[in-house]
């Protein structure tokens, strides 16, 4: 045996049909950061620049987290999302954070401890490809 860890597999989807509609997975990270956003929290995700660039961000209102909504399949630029989310959980703010298995690897690699007010979601990944490749694709389109 590896480790005594048990592994749980959750299913579920947002019950809301608008929210689902204009969601990927089913809808569920609009709750968990609809939930993070009204207890005070910060929510980082993905979202398009004006350039269409995919970049790591942060919001603190429920207008804002429609911007990290939906899958974007492309790798995203991080930036110092990791120095902010430090310095939110730190300050005792909710922090959820979205990303790559691999961007969540790197975050708690970061950090170097764990954090209780840390919600760190992922999603399975078959690789995504790199900026190059979408910014030929755009331009393609």
């Amino acid at each position: 045996m590896i480790n005594d860890m048990q592994t749980r597999v959750y299913a579920c989807y947002n019950k809301s049909e608008p929210v689902r509609m204009i969601s990927s997975s089913g809808g569920m990270f609009y709750l968990l950061a609809k939930t993070v956003v009204n207890a005070g929290g910060v929510v980082f995700g993905a979202r398009f620049n004006k350039d269409w660039n995919v970049e790591h961000g942060y919001c603190e209102t429920l207008e804002e987290i429609q911007s990290f909504m939906q899958s974007k399949y492309v790798q995203s630029y991080i930036g110092d999302t990791y120095e902010k989310t430090k310095l939110f959980l730190e300050r005792g703010r909710v922090v959820l954070y979205s990303g790559t298995p691999c961007q969540i690897n790197g975050l708690k690699l970061f950090l170097g401890k764990e954090y209780e007010n840390l919600l760190a979601v992922d999603f399975i990944c078959h690789g995504v490809p790199s900026p190059l490749v979408w910014r030929k694709y755009l331009l393609e389109i």
